[in-house]
This record gives structure tokens, sequence and C-alpha cells, in this order.
């Protein structure tokens, strides 16, 4: 019969696609059942630990989140295991928190580091304690009046959160960030007064008026390989630009012998900055001598590879930024540049 000749090809191809369509599922579906029986057993080592049980004197249990790890959807990066608590504060939360790091040292973990933002109004004690797979304590403590992005509740009273999260690589656990140094006395100083806490969104400026703060010329006293400033696009919150660059430069390729294509390159930006306050970039300062002015501060933003770093200026015609990256200016360009802004 004519028809028969197309049944094996057909019986062939309906398998083929069907086992296509099921070993990744399938696969998926092993890797998921092993990855829930290990986070539910890391996360049941997780809450023996006698931190969780520990209450200050007018700290006041009033959430908790258990999560055991998971692949996640597919496409999406993993989710550790974790289980935090958050807590009311009545009283001080530096205070409570100093309370907490002294607890938590006396049960096997090794601090880490402190942190501390006054923009943000917010302070934390980081540490970490070898086991079969590396946990991570994180004790932050939250004041009302940062900005409502970095935490993710209202906060109309000082808020304590103790966070135990048990990786799943090897990365340590705040992902390369370096932690600034201090420690968590920032929050006593917070003064909403202060005009470094003061923002002046009316003095925000066009990228053309940010490229007509400093000529090409001038610049070139200090970089003399910068032959163009550009207005850049403004982003999406609006803010603006100017981005001096090498025209034209012809890359050097290190992996074939041959010259890359004719480009530019750019070597710094002056951005904006009026609409964010001064003590903003005073939690991002980084604690070189000779970088503090008055009216510029040096920062670095260790969280990319390579960092960029930058130095913000109260110019005369409102604050700017100046970013670089650490194969653009050097410390001292970067700081000259400044110096022509502030004027």
């Amino acid at each position: 019969m004519p028809h028969r000749r197309y049944l094996v090809p057909v019986v062939v191809v309906v398998v083929l696609l069907t086992a296509i369509l099921v070993a990744p599922r399938l696969g998926r579906s092993v890797s998921d059942s092993f990855n829930r029986v290990s986070g539910r057993e890391d996360l049941a080592v997780l809450q023996r630990e006698p931190i969780l049980a520990f209450r200050l004197p007018g700290v006041t249990l009033f959430h908790t989140t258990a999560q055991p790890a998971s692949s996640g959807p597919l496409g999406q990066s993993p989710v550790e295991t974790m289980v935090e608590q958050r807590f009311s504060v009545e009283g001080d939360g530096p205070d409570a928190l100093a309370g907490y790091e002294e607890v938590v040292q006396g049960q096997g973990w090794q601090l880490v580091g402190h942190w501390c933002s006054r923009y943000q109004h917010q302070a934390a004690v980081l540490f970490t304690k070898s086991n079969v797979l590396r946990s991570s304590l994180t004790v932050r403590a939250v004041l009302p009046g940062g900005p409502s992005s970095s935490v993710p509740i209202a906060v109309t009273a000082p808020l304590l959160t103790l966070t135990i999260t048990m990786g799943i690589d090897d990365e340590p656990f705040y992902n390369g960030l370096l932690l600034p140094a201090g420690d968590i006395d920032c929050l006593r100083a917070i003064d909403p007064s202060d005009p470094a806490f003061q923002a002046h969104p009316e003095l925000r400026r066009t990228s053309e008026q940010l490229c007509a703060l400093l000529t090409v010329s001038a610049v070139r006293n200090v970089v003399p390989e910068v032959t163009a400033a550009v207005p850049d696009e403004p982003e999406a919150d609006g803010a603006s630009a100017c981005t001096y660059e090498q025209r034209p430069y012809r890359a050097t390729s290190t992996v074939l012998p041959i010259q890359g294509r004719m480009d530019s390159r750019p070597w710094f930006s002056v951005l904006d900055a009026a609409g964010n306050p001064r003590v903003k970039y005073e939690d991002r300062r980084y604690p070189a001598p000779g970088t503090d002015e008055g009216t510029m501060l040096l920062a670095f933003d260790e969280r990319q590879q390579p960092p960029p770093f930058g130095v913000w200026v109260d110019a005369p015609t409102g604050p700017v930024e100046v970013h670089t990256t650490t194969d653009g200016l050097s410390e001292d360009q970067l700081l000259a540049v400044a110096r022509l802004l502030r004027g």
C-alpha cells in the first residue's frame, strides 16, 4: 500500500520530537526535586541557629520569612536558602544593632564589616560562617525618612531585620561589594535640616548645558587626548550627561595582529547631580588622602568590574558628577577636571 512508506519516518519524527520536548522537562524535574530536598535540609540547618531565638529588650518580632533554595524559573537566577526576621524597635535603632553585634560574635560568626548610609537611613553589620555551604548573616537597622525604594515596607518607626542566607556557590555573599570603612554611628548624625540632605532639582541642566560648563580646550590641558564633548541622550529618569571623547581613536587588538577600526574613546562624563543630595555621595566616599576639598567628594563603585569612580562637585551652576573608569582618567586627572568645574 502506498501510504505505508511514510509510516516509519512519521513515527521516528514523532518519537524524536517527543524525546526532544520531554527530556529537558524531565531533567529539570529531577534537578528541581533535588533542589527542593537540599533546600529544605539547608533551611532546617539555618532555623536551628541560636540567634533566631535571641531577643533584645524593646525589640519585638513581627514577621518571619523562611525560604528554601530553588533553581527558580527557567532563565532566572536561583534562589538561596534564607531566613529573615523583622523586628520593631522601641528606642534607638543603632543601640539595638550594636546589641545584636555583640551577641552574634559570641555564637561563632565572623565579622565581615560595617556599613552605614545616612542617605538611606540604614546601617548594617555583616557576618559569615563556614559550613557545608557558606552562610552569611546581616543585621540591619532602618530608621524612618530614607528613600522608599531602599526597603520593601513603609518604615514609620525604627526597624531591625536579621537575615541569614546559605550560599549556593563559592562567591562571597556580598557579591564582590567592598564594604566602606566605618561603623553604625552615622545614623546618630542624621539631621534633615543639614544642607547635605537637600537636593536642588530646580538646577537641572540639559546635556548641552553640561557640555558648556567645560570646554574641550580647557580639558586638553589635563587630558590631551580629548578632542570632543558629546551631549548624551537623556536617561529614562531625565538625567543628562556630556561625554568627553577622543576622536578618532584606533583600537589595537590584543588577540589578532591587526589594527581595530577607527572609532571614538570616551575618557569621562559629566553628569547632572542636581536631583540628588550631597549625602548620597558621602555614603560612597572613598577614603583616599587629599581628595576631600570641601566641595569635592571622590567616590568608587566597587560593585562593577572594573570599578568606575567619580567625583561629586559643587559647581557654581549646581552639583555635577564626573565619572570615569580605571582605564580612563587617573585619580589626579579626575580631581583636576573637578577643579575646573568648580571654578
